[in-house]
């Protein structure tokens, strides 16, 4: 089964940035960055095997893809589209109360991006939404702290004719 679907996703993200001496001096100061993103947008919904996959149109561009098990919905595989940082779509294992390390391969070699997901709300199948709120660390340093919704409403296909 699979269906064009209306995604809206939201972030508000805070983010720990240093200073440009912190790799050289133990005397950089962590400041915070909150940074608020939303995107709706067309995208698919696909359900086979029983694994629901959920892409926004733009993806790997921009956007995300969702996809879970029916039978365990509460383990979710987030990937966001291509970050500032890495200039890759970044790969993310979400699963409330738990701390995952995922690993991301890049140009540059291997990245370590563990997540810490503090509240996993996950109604795809039923309501049409998802929520998370998780921390994102990489090399034990936090870097950021987001809440996420996602909304799916499909969109009905039809012929043309009205049917």
């Amino acid at each position: 089964m699979s269906f064009k679907a209306k995604i809206k996703t939201a972030y508000t993200s805070v983010y720990t940035t240093v200073g440009s001496d912190f790799p050289q001096s133990s005397f950089g100061q962590p400041s915070m960055t909150r940074r608020r993103y939303s995107e709706t947008g067309d995208g698919r919904v696909t359900v086979k095997n029983g694994i629901v996959d959920i892409r926004s149109a733009g993806f790997p561009d921009s956007g995300v893809a969702i996809s879970f098990s029916k039978t365990d919905p509460g383990i979710v595989t987030l990937q966001r589209g291509r970050s500032d940082l890495s200039g890759i779509p970044v790969l993310m294992v979400l699963e409330e109360g738990k701390r995952h390390i995922c690993l991301n391969k890049t140009p540059l070699g291997n990245l370590e991006v563990i997540t810490n997901c503090r509240a996993l709300s996950n109604r795809i199948t039923g309501r049409g939404s998802l929520s998370a709120e998780y921390s994102v660390e990489i090399h034990g340093f936090r870097l950021e702290k987001t809440l996420i919704n996602v909304e799916i409403n499909k969109i009905q296909e039809g012929n043309g004719n009205g049917s």
